[in-house]
């Protein structure tokens, strides 16, 4: 049956990661495995998966506001993420721009938390500093131009403490590469 995609999506463009469909379709290969694809399983699915991924998101933006002001405003901003037209209306048509901007966010929220070393000169390899570069590399490779509003965060941080070079080298080769490595392996397999 012929489809109808983006061009992004063409072989000889190859912008996009198959990570992103291949966690949509995680339900669907369950399904057919067990004889329920349906056309309401096959429909619902996507959603379903999507909605996971917004309360992934919601998760981290309460957190994140509630840390740094006050549960007051983190009540306001859920209420806003959940009540939102336009936001609600990206997620459920499991556009990439959503995915993007829960891991942006997860990340985001990691940046406020990293530890520096006692003298303040740098940042210090840390759980927040590979869920961080975890959650970079994930936005970036399911929506390559996410990294760019990445580089002045990084480069103001290089800036204010330079020796946090190595730190930032170290998590790239630690948690980016691999990730980026077995996404290029998924990606040549299928």
């Amino acid at each position: 049956m012929p489809f109808l995609t983006t061009w992004e999506w063409l072989p000889q463009y190859r912008l996009r990661s198959l990570l992103y469909p291949m966690y949509l379709s995680l339900p669907l290969q369950v399904a057919r495995t067990l004889g329920i694809d349906t056309n309401l399983v096959v429909r619902l699915s996507p959603i379903l998966m999507n909605s996971l991924l917004q309360v992934l998101g919601d998760h981290y933006l309460v957190k994140m506001t509630s840390e740094n002001y006050n549960n007051e405003l983190s009540k306001v901003a859920l209420t806003y993420s959940l009540c939102n037209k336009i936001i609600n209306l990206v997620f459920q048509k499991t556009m990439t721009n959503g995915a993007e901007a829960v891991f942006c966010l997860i990340a985001l929220y990691n940046y406020g938390r990293l530890k520096y070393d006692k003298s303040g000169s740098g940042i210090i390899f840390s759980k927040e500093l590979a869920i961080m570069t975890a959650a970079i590399t994930i936005a970036f490779i399911i929506r390559s131009s996410s990294l760019l509003s990445w580089v002045p965060l990084i480069a103001i941080t290089i800036v204010r403490w330079p020796d946090s070079v190595v730190k930032i080298i170290i998590a790239g080769l630690t948690v980016a590469v691999p990730i980026v490595l077995a996404s290029a392996l998924l990606d040549s397999w299928y």
